[in-house]
């Protein structure tokens, strides 16, 4: 089944292999967090190229949940287990600067967002265990949380953790608009290229299946590791989540929040 974001006619046309060489970035992966870093570094003046194996948005972000939320699961606890609360705070203070970049980002731009309250909910005794240790955590990392019995679905839950003020975005429009503002500060976005290796000598050199190319500076912005450094790969872990989109009956009420459960402990 394909993701409602990417069942769309898609408004993105690829720009041409470049025939230049040589760039100050090349960007690898046209999602969100490729998108974000070029256009950023194209706005300083540099000469940048986001190159994407596939199409713009097609894994990760074009396969989200549209949720751009700083309650995201058991997250937070699970992050704690390994780390010191310091670096915890690290995180929850990067998310909050990232939320505020881009809410504030498709505000100039005009771009149509929702504000709704993240709710995270158990159903199970277990559930509830995993949901109070993470209030517990996200209290101590700065976040205004708090528990409720009423979280407003069909079906009745041990307990909810709720985070207002959180928003819920359509990701292709959001690409769309981030790739009209990359070329218009001059980068550019080519779909089609798989980047196959980087060099470490400087400039960088960039292996592709469309021709070699050269930076200063690679981002490598993939939902997966692609370079075989550091054994990133071998920690990897797949994980796949399903969802089923329903038209409800005339007249019934949609619960009006963006939900997660935290009930199964291998899935956040």
């Amino acid at each position: 089944m394909k993701s409602l974001w990417l069942d769309r006619e898609s408004q993105f046309t690829s720009d041409a292999v470049p025939e230049e060489k040589h760039f100050d970035t090349i960007v690898v992966g046209a999602g969100l967090t490729g998108m974000v870093t070029a256009l950023l570094l194209s706005r300083s003046g540099q000469r940048v190229v986001v190159f994407e194996a596939r199409t713009l948005g097609a894994v990760s972000t074009g396969n989200t949940t549209g949720k751009l939320s700083l309650l995201q699961g058991g997250v937070l606890s699970a992050l704690r287990s390994q780390y010191s609360l310091k670096v915890v705070k690290a995180y929850v203070e990067a998310n909050k600067s990232g939320q505020a970049w881009l809410t504030q980002y498709l505000e100039q731009q005009g771009v149509p967002f929702q504000r709704r309250t993240a709710v995270t909910f158990a159903t199970t005794d277990d559930g509830g265990q995993r949901l109070r240790k993470e209030a517990a955590v996200s209290r101590d990392a700065g976040l205004d949380v708090h528990f409720s019995r009423d979280a407003g679905l069909p079906f009745p839950v041990v307990e909810a953790l709720e985070l207002e003020g959180q928003a819920q975005i359509h990701p292709m429009e959001v690409l769309d608009t981030l790739a009209g503002d990359i070329r218009e500060h001059g980068g550019m976005i080519v779909e089609g290229v798989q980047v196959q290796n980087v060099g470490s000598e400087h400039p960088m050199e960039v292996s592709t299946s469309k021709g070699a190319f050269a930076a200063d500076t690679v981002v490598l912005a993939t939902g997966s590791p692609i370079l075989d450094r550091g054994l990133y790969f071998t920690k990897l872990e797949p994980n796949r989540s399903y969802a089923a989109a329903l038209r409800p009956p005339a007249g019934s009420d949609i619960p009006p929040n963006m939900y997660l459960s935290i009930d199964s402990p291998t899935r956040s």
